[in-house]
């Protein structure tokens, strides 16, 4: 991205040796290390793990159910003689079935500890149901 000017030219440079992006990489290491001890500090460590995992867990199914959309229109509308609705439609969904569940997790997470007890947690853990459905 640093070729292509979408971010700043300095993140381009190539390690002659070994082909990275040693600026990027150091970059991202530093918002990385900076976000977690932040955020450990902020609401204590065990919760910083519990954080990290539902955010990870809920971005995850974010991008799964948006592959599995891409798939179904990219067949839809692209690929229509190969189409199977069984194949492109109903298999996709059952795996997504969990994503019904969602909207109960703001109330798992206000039972867990100090940091689910604020209210921030109760849009981001019912929009991804709405999104699945």
């Amino acid at each position: 991205m640093g070729r292509a000017r979408s971010l700043p030219a300095a993140l381009e440079y190539i390690h002659p040796r070994f082909r990275t992006p040693v600026n990027a990489i150091l970059l991202q290491t530093f918002i990385t290390l900076t976000i977690g001890i932040a955020i450990g500090f902020w609401i204590g460590p065990d919760q910083e793990y519990y954080f990290l995992g539902v955010t990870m867990t809920l971005t995850l199914i974010f991008i799964y159910s948006a592959g599995n959309v891409g798939v179904f229109f990219l067949y839809r509308r692209e690929r229509r003689a190969e189409f199977s609705p069984v194949l492109h439609f109903l298999f996709p969904r059952f795996p997504r079935s969990p994503c019904y569940g969602l909207p109960i997790i703001p109330w798992c997470l206000c039972r867990t500890g100090r940091f689910a007890t604020r209210p921030f947690w109760w849009g981001p853990g019912c929009l991804p149901a709405c999104w699945c459905c």
